[in-house]
């Protein structure tokens, strides 16, 4: 059986979407109770992954509180800080940019201008989208050099980014 991402996005509950969009095939007990307790959400045929957005926040809200033991990243994890939680997922990050000067490593050199230029006119939120080779990228991670744009504030300029991760935007439903 396969998870049936269609119906996961339409759940209006945010626990049983984020319940069943994480259990991993290697949890054969959970899947097997999920599946009998809630056969619409499953499928003999596979659809194309699309995670709820919701389920994503959440996780990357429990991430935030587990890892820093206060509320301080909470608001920024939850909206722009998924790198952490991703791989719960299996969503790949297709592009991992860093600064030259970052002293961080990453698969790319350098930190492409046509991507930061996408991002003048967009608010600093969830679904910052960029395209970059061709695809559409949602930003799932990202640190600023210098002025860093405040939540929901219009970016006006090009930013100095320190680090920036791209996943392909076909993998997550912002609406859901």
């Amino acid at each position: 059986m396969y998870k049936n991402w269609q119906a996961i996005c339409a759940l209006e509950n945010d626990h049983l979407k984020l319940l069943v969009a994480t259990t991993q095939e290697t949890d054969a007990y959970t899947l097997a109770g999920l599946e009998k307790g809630f056969p619409d959400l499953f499928s003999e045929t596979q659809t194309p992954q699309r995670i709820p957005a919701s389920a994503l926040r959440e996780a990357a809200r429990e991430w935030s509180h587990e890892e820093y033991q206060s509320d301080e990243y909470v608001e920024f994890d939850t909206e722009l800080c998924w790198v952490n939680i991703v791989d719960r997922f299996t969503i790949p990050i297709l592009f991992d940019f860093a600064h030259p000067n970052s002293g961080l490593s990453s698969s790319s050199k350098g930190m492409p201008r046509s991507i930061l230029e996408q991002l003048v006119g967009q608010k600093l939120k969830m679904g910052l989208t960029v395209e970059h080779k061709g695809i559409k990228c949602l930003i799932i991670d990202i640190g600023f050099r210098g002025h860093e744009p405040k939540l929901m504030e219009v970016i006006t300029q090009i930013p100095e980014v320190e680090w920036m991760r791209l996943v392909s935007a076909e993998h997550i439903d912002l609406n859901a």
